[in-house]
């Protein structure tokens, strides 16, 4: 519709979006190393950075030196957002978009979304990604060869399991057994029914409720300090998530295998008997191929100069001889492997 609004986000993944049309889209972007600042300016005006639908007017944008990158999107035009990277969107007329988010796997990919990822944790925003659900999936099926990524991956697998074995080590020195409940394959991260976090590993339901919500352990702890009238039910056994994270180890690519040259058709195998003539006519062969060699570089070479000298006066005596003695040499050295 004309002159429909998408209000600014910031996504810590790729967007891929193409328009179908008819009419045109105007986008604006801001780089990810300038979102510090439209926060601040968002402070600035009361606006909640995550929470609220804004639209940056572009004046205030330029009395803070916040560069804007703006154009149109024709029909059938495929725009490439990098991850981090503040935009926003207006149709200039009626038109259709169709957008993709993919996460390229290179160490800045990942280490912007785990940012995020915190960075929304704290401020009790709901990650559109369940990042420590990801990162096991990566474990699990992805041979990673970069080492700063696994390095980043590794760390992420570090930090869930110790939190994993804290949380067990704590619920049950309040006399709370978990009891399995399993995580089927293909089904997305839990998520917290109070304060949208990801919850991972263990979580917890009350016992009374006819729907059973999912809760984390800190609104958990806020209900009931003791934990008292709440299940904990586990996703994954210990074991299986240390299986996992020993086994996560860095790829090494194999350099690629030289080509082997196919055998000659034809070509004779020499007998026994005559190896060691066959080896010093091979050598001999090849030593006179250098030296013709060197002698056609050196009568190059001295043609080069004169033809270079020809038109200069005062050519020096001695180097006109010595550039007819290479020529000697040269048609000499090539009378002989004539004559061989």
């Amino acid at each position: 519709m004309p002159n429909v609004r998408q209000p600014a986000s910031q996504d810590s993944f790729c967007i891929i979006n193409i328009n179908i049309g008819p009419g045109d889209c105007e986008w604006f972007g801001v780089p990810f190393e300038y979102w510090g600042a439209l926060k601040a300016l968002c402070d600035k005006n009361g606006v909640n950075y995550l929470h609220s639908q804004w639209w940056p007017i572009m004046q205030d944008l330029m009395d803070d030196e916040i560069p804007v990158y703006r154009f149109l999107q024709r029909p059938g035009d495929l725009v490439w957002v990098n991850s981090g990277c503040v935009h926003w969107t207006q149709a200039q007329g009626w038109c259709n978009s169709i957008t993709w988010k993919v996460a390229p796997l290179t160490q800045k990919q990942y280490s912007l979304a785990i940012e995020r990822y915190e960075w929304n944790k704290q401020q009790n925003f709901k990650s559109p990604v369940g990042m420590t659900h990801l990162t096991w999936n990566l474990a699990r099926n992805v041979r990673v060869s970069d080492q700063k990524l696994f390095e980043c991956i590794k760390k992420t697998l570090m930090q869930s399991l110790k939190q994993v074995i804290l949380i067990q080590e704590y619920v049950k020195s309040l006399g709370l057994e978990p009891k399995f409940h399993g995580h089927g394959r293909g089904e997305p991260a839990n998520t917290c029914a109070i304060c949208d976090r990801e919850v991972f590993g263990l979580f917890f339901i009350k016992a009374a409720d006819e729907s059973p919500k999912l809760y984390c352990l800190n609104c958990t702890h806020r209900r009931s300090p003791k934990l008292s009238g709440f299940i904990c039910l586990e996703e994954y056994k210990l074991k299986e998530l240390s299986d996992v994270y020993d086994s996560f180890k860095l790829h090494q690519q194999q350099p690629p295998a030289s080509p082997t040259l196919p055998a000659t058709a034809g070509a004779a195998t020499p007998a026994a008997g005559s190896t060691g003539q066959a080896g010093s006519s091979t050598q001999s062969v090849s030593n006179a191929a250098q030296q013709l060699a060197v002698a056609m570089a050196a009568q190059q070479a001295a043609a080069a100069t004169a033809s270079a000298f020809a038109g200069t006066s005062g050519i020096n005596a001695e180097l006109l001889a010595a550039m007819g003695q290479y020529q000697r040499m040269a048609q000499q050295q090539q009378q002989r492997m004539d004559l061989g």
